[in-house]
């Protein structure tokens, strides 16, 4: 029972995460990467602080060094993800970034080992091999224009692509901390902290105006904050964020994000509908690959 209720809160965790994709995307548009987190975070920290504050009754659970050591860790590297993945969602399209964050689950299955001593199953690290190969399956089903809206020169693929699977990477060692963190706290008290290291983080460095300039431009569009999807945006990223917490609270931590980043094929059709990017039928075969990944991961927990 705990590791079906494991999975379900996982595939719902795989469908939240990925509305946040499409909303992200959006707000490049107006504001540079470190700006867009920055803002969002000025409603996901505030809204994780009185979320944890209620859940506690004001009183914090017993806080021990391996909460301290996973936020410090965890939240550093968040801070790096969020410019790269804003930066990377920026300046390629959703269909030809976001599939690289399959490769997630495989750098977990190594970090998840050294780290919290899991093992997959026989079936389990079945389904993350086969879900990994439908990611970067789906990625290489190129889109032969892109975006109506933005044209994509190959060198902004490429540095798109790069920035993706560098995130892949650093997000297998922060999610072995997240579970750590949970393990000793709330993932209330956890996720609040995370957030206020974050948007403070980036807030910082985005008044700093740390690196080029190239760092802070936005692309095509006057610069605003479009506050609407601003507010939007956070509350989802909150949503998503607690719903990722609890599913490493009840599953090994490389299916929980093996089954989220099956959400990418909720990202592919969102990118078809809401930003005109093509090629969505040469796309299907990678994205069944990526469901039968899944469900070889469920099978492998009942």
């Amino acid at each position: 029972m705990l590791m079906s209720y494991g999975v379900s809160i996982a595939v719902i965790n795989s469908v939240v995460n990925a509305l946040c994709d499409p909303l992200r995307k959006y707000l490049t548009k107006f504001m540079d990467p470190f700006m867009v987190v920055a803002m969002r975070g000025l409603i996901q920290a505030p809204l994780f602080v009185a979320w944890a504050v209620v859940d506690t009754g004001g009183r914090l659970p017993p806080l021990n060094h391996l909460f301290w050591t996973s936020v410090c860790i965890s939240g550093s590297i968040n801070i790096i993800t969020s410019y790269l993945y804003n930066r990377a969602i920026q300046i390629s399209t959703l269909s030809a970034t976001v599939p690289f964050l399959s490769f997630t689950p495989a750098f977990l299955v190594v970090v998840a080992f050294i780290v919290l001593g899991e093992v997959p199953t026989v079936s389990g690290a079945l389904g993350i091999s086969i879900a990994m190969m439908g990611g970067f399956w789906l990625q290489g089903a190129k889109d032969d224009h892109g975006s109506k809206e933005l044209e994509l020169d190959s060198s902004n693929a490429s540095k798109g692509s790069m920035y993706m699977i560098l995130v892949a990477f650093l997000w297998s060692i922060s999610n072995a901390f997240d579970k750590i963190g949970v393990q000793n706290s709330t993932p209330l008290v956890y996720g609040a902290m995370i957030q206020i290291i974050v948007a403070g983080g980036s807030y910082i460095l985005q008044k700093m105006r740390v690196g080029g300039e190239e760092i802070y431009a936005p692309i095509g569009q006057e610069v605003k904050i479009p506050w609407k999807f601003v507010v939007l945006a956070g509350v989802t990223s909150v949503v998503a964020y607690y719903i990722n917490l609890v599913a490493t609270q009840h599953l090994e931590v490389s299916y929980v994000i093996a089954i989220k980043r099956s959400g990418c094929i909720w990202s592919v059709l969102m990118g078809r509908f809401l930003f005109r990017e093509r090629n969505l039928r040469k796309k299907i075969p990678s994205i069944l690959l990526m469901v039968l990944g899944v469900i070889c991961i469920v099978v492998g927990k009942e």
